[in-house]
């Protein structure tokens, strides 16, 4: 009953604002997405492989199915040959906070509510680095290899504590991570490009199969122009530079095309058909504007709607416009100005997420 008042309640705005057009997409093999988020270096650093197997051991867990070395570690790590040719062991990749369980069942494409970053934590990285630089020296090209991930952890790791557990920091952990690297060319650099945020936002995890659908991404559509350079920002925690980012970026219209290719999972229970009849009335007449129509024929508006026009909780979207340089970082940053550029437009709104 509370859920059908909600939905009820839920009424579309009286004045439709920002209508968000498609934009051209790189094309690429959903196979080859699938095996490069399975395998690929898109993490850019990490953990040399042998000390990271002394460190962690095995597990015997492997949900997703990886063949090889790749079997016996955490599926929330990859196992990659930095650009030096160490071969090396990071993350947090992709299906750390993309994948999830429902009911004991394992799903690519699900966000993870089940993350807790409500207390700082994690590894202790002045101790992995220690141990690095006394086992193979300050000089090595293993340290080489690990140093931006290290860097980047120190920075993160004291800007990402939410309020309470199952949202994800991913926007503030990606602010942390850029503010000391050059927007051109994406190198480690002594002094901070921006000042950040006062406090990390948070969110649930979008599903993956949302991005068939849309033509901005992010709840506040902030993301615009090639998809492919918005979903491989996740190489800034461990990238070299631009030159490595361009081979990272090679393999990302195969993850868009991995990620279009994606459904959700059927609702493994029974379903009431009387409610879900009175279910779909309401959502058709108060929802659907904004969330698009689904059945026989689905729709999906991709439309903006302004603060002053939904009345919800203003402040990740302006966050991003008044309070931070990461806008501008962004902006200004090879991400944006390469080819196949992305684009980054911060408005006072929101898209409604189908």
């Amino acid at each position: 009953m509370i859920l059908l008042l909600i939905l009820a309640s839920c009424k579309p705005p009286s004045e439709e604002w920002g209508l968000l057009s498609p934009s051209p997409q790189r094309e690429g093999s959903a196979e080859a997405g699938k095996e490069y988020l399975l395998y690929g270096d898109y993490i850019g650093s990490g953990f040399p492989k042998e000390l990271f197997d002394n460190f962690f051991g095995e597990t015997t867990y492997n949900p997703l199915e990886r063949q090889g070395e790749s079997a016996s570690i955490p599926y929330v790590f990859n196992q990659f040959e930095a650009p030096n040719g160490v071969e090396v062991v990071g993350g947090i990749n992709c299906f750390g906070c993309h994948s999830s369980q429902i009911n004991g069942q394992f799903y690519i494409g699900i966000g993870n509510a089940f993350s807790d970053y409500s207390e700082e934590g994690g590894l202790d990285a002045t101790l992995i680095s220690t141990l690095i630089q006394n086992t193979y020296g300050e000089d090595s090209p293993e340290w080489e290899a690990y140093r931006r991930l290290e860097e980047a952890s120190e920075r993160i790791t004291p800007r990402i504590v939410t309020p309470f557990a199952g949202v994800n920091p991913a926007f503030a952990l990606e602010e942390a991570a850029v503010q000391y690297r050059n927007p051109q060319t994406l190198r480690v650099q002594d002094d901070p490009a921006f000042t950040i945020a006062t406090h990390p936002i948070s969110s649930d995890v979008p599903p993956w199969w949302h991005i068939q659908k849309k033509n901005a991404l992010y709840y506040n559509a902030i993301g615009r122009g090639d998809f492919s350079k918005l979903i491989m920002q996740i190489c800034v925690v461990g990238v070299w530079d631009t030159r490595h980012a361009e081979s990272i970026d090679s393999h990302f219209p195969d993850v868009l095309a991995f990620l279009e290719s994606i459904d959700p999972p059927v609702f493994p229970g029974e379903i009431d058909l009387v409610a879900a009849k009175s279910g779909e009335e309401i959502f058709t007449s108060r929802c659907s504007s904004c969330h698009g129509t689904y059945g026989e024929v689905e729709t999906y508006p991709n439309q903006m709607y302004s603060i002053e026009q939904i009345g919800t909780d203003p402040v990740l979207a302006e966050s991003y416009m008044f309070e931070t340089g990461f806008l501008e970082w962004l902006q200004d940053s090879w991400f944006a100005e390469s080819d196949h550029a992305a684009e980054f437009v911060a408005e006072s709104g929101y898209i409604a997420p189908p």
